[in-house]
C-alpha cells in the first residue's frame, strides 16, 4: 500500500483496473516527454478508476508496469513543481497526492499532435504583462529539447524573460551588450544576476565580444526555431511578433545554424 491513507487503492490495484481498459483514445505515453508521461497516468487514472489522485512513487510503478516506461519519483515531483496549474498537489500528512487540471489535459492534447506548422504570435505591446506572462509560456511549451538562444541586447528584463524555460531544460543564452539602463546602475543589475543564477542553474548565460554580427532574435530548439521580433530583455513591450517555425520547415539550415551558435558559444565569456 505505500503508506496510503484508508481510501486510497495499491498501485496494484490501480494496474489491474487500468490493464483492463481500452486506453486507445488517450496519446501514446512512450511518445511523450516526462511532465507529459506523469500527466498521462493522472489523467487515465481519474477517468478511467475510481481514483483521481496519485503520489509521484505511484505514478513511477503505473507507468513502469502499464507501458514499461521508467520515470523515477524526483523527476515527477521535479516536472509538476513547474507545471503551474496543470496539476493540483494534496498534501495529506506526510504525502503528497496529484491531481490533472483542465490545464493538464489541454497540454497532452498538445503533445499528442505536435505542430508541424509554422505558427505567428502577435504581441500587440498594450498587453506587455499578459503576453509574457500567458501568452509567451504557451510557446515554451512547444519546445522540445536543451536550447540555444541568441539576442544581442541584455539586462533585467532578460531574467524574467529566461525564467519562462523553467528549471530542467539546459538553456544556453547568447548576448553582446548591456542595456544603456543597467549600464547606469551596474550594482543593482549584478544583484539580480547573481539571485537569477543561484536559482536559474539550468541556465547559462555569455557574451559575445563582436556585437556587430549578432542581430535578430532567435531560439534554436530540437523542433523548431523561433524568431522574436523584440528584444527579450522587452518582450511584449512593444508590438511585435513571435513567429514559431518547427522542424520541418526549417530543417535544412538548423544544423549549421546551431553549429554556428556553437563556435560563438566558444568565443564567448560568462556573464
Amino acid at each position: 500500500m505505500f503508506g496510503e491513507p484508508m481510501g486510497y487503492a495499491s498501485e496494484e490495484e490501480i494496474c489491474r483496473v487500468l490493464k483492463k481498459k481500452n486506453l486507445s483514445r488517450y496519446p501514446d505515453p512512450t511518445e511523450l516527454k516526462p511532465l507529459a508521461q506523469a500527466l498521462w497516468i493522472l489523467e487515465v487514472s481519474k477517468d478511467q478508476t475510481p481514483f483521481n489522485k496519485l503520489t509521484a512513487k505511484a505514478i513511477s510503478y503505473i507507468l513502469s508496469e502499464l507501458r514499461e516506461i521508467y520515470l523515477d519519483e524526483k523527476t515527477i515531483i521535479r516536472a509538476f513543481a513547474r507545471a503551474d496549474n496543470k496539476v493540483k498537489a494534496h498534501k495529506e500528512g506526510t504525502l503528497v497526492y496529484y491531481e490533472i487540471m483542465a490545464s493538464g489535459r489541454r497540454f497532452l492534447r498538445a503533445r499528442d499532435t505536435p505542430s508541424t506548422n509554422s505558427e505567428v504570435f502577435f504581441f500587440s505591446g498594450k498587453e506587455s504583462w499578459s503576453d509574457s506572462n500567458k501568452k509567451f509560456p504557451k510557446i515554451v511549451e512547444l519546445l522540445e529539447g536543451n536550447l540555444c538562444i541568441v539576442d544581442p541586447f541584455y539586462g533585467n528584463g532578460t531574467f524574467h524573460t529566461l525564467s519562462s524555460f523553467g528549471k530542467t531544460k539546459r538553456v544556453r543564452f547568447l548576448s553582446a551588450e548591456l542595456g544603456r539602463d543597467e549600464q547606469t546602475n551596474l550594482v543593482q543589475f549584478n544583484t539580480n544576476l547573481q539571485k537569477f543564477k543561484a536559482e536559474f542553474r539550468n541556465i547559462e548565460m555569455r557574451r559575445y565580444p563582436n556585437r556587430y554580427e549578432l542581430h535578430d532574435r532567435y531560439v534554436i530548439a530540437q523542433n523548431a526555431l523561433v524568431i522574436i521580433g523584440h528584444g527579450i530583455k522587452d518582450l511584449a513591450g512593444k508590438e511585435s511578433f513571435v513567429i514559431f517555425l518547427p522542424k520541418n520547415k526549417v530543417g535544412e539550415f538548423l544544423p549549421g545554424l546551431k553549429a554556428f551558435f556553437e563556435k560563438r558559444w566558444r568565443a564567448s565569456a560568462t556573464i
